[in-house]
């Protein structure tokens, strides 16, 4: 069995929560910001609904971020859509409505991004290829 592995995509500074930032991860293309917590987050930068580039959105107040093109708002999370605009913001949306998340660790100075979300962070023997 082979460990996952983390993808060192892009230094620690860089990734703000100010604007989304996209990276490719072995041809995957992944949009990166930080929640309100200061926690970097990472999805597929594809917004399931027309397919734009979630990177060209911006990054809300809660720390979701709001793709460019209609609006739709997903948790950073797991990557669930919370919000269509001119909807009710009661409704509750389907989990197929949703962009793939990424495991996202940091340490080092750097954001490690490994394209199993529920991938245990890297240790220090584990693999990891730099940027």
């Amino acid at each position: 069995m082979t460990s996952p592995i983390w993808w060192a995509v892009a230094r620690t500074e860089e990734i703000s929560r100010v604007k989304p930032v996209n990276v490719d991860v072995a041809d995957q293309p992944v949009v990166l910001w930080r929640d309100q917590d200061g926690m970097a987050l990472a999805l597929e930068d594809r917004c399931p609904h027309r397919r734009a580039p979630l990177s060209l959105g911006c990054i809300l107040g809660n720390g979701a971020i709001q793709c460019g093109y209609h609006g739709w708002t997903y948790d950073g999370a797991n990557g669930q859509l919370i919000d269509i605009p001119n909807l009710k913001s009661t409704r509750k949306f389907p989990p197929v409505y949703r962009a793939k998340a990424f495991g996202v660790a940091e340490s080092g100075g750097f954001i490690r991004v490994c394209l199993d979300a529920k991938a245990q962070p890297p240790t220090a023997e584990a693999e990891t290829l730099p940027l």
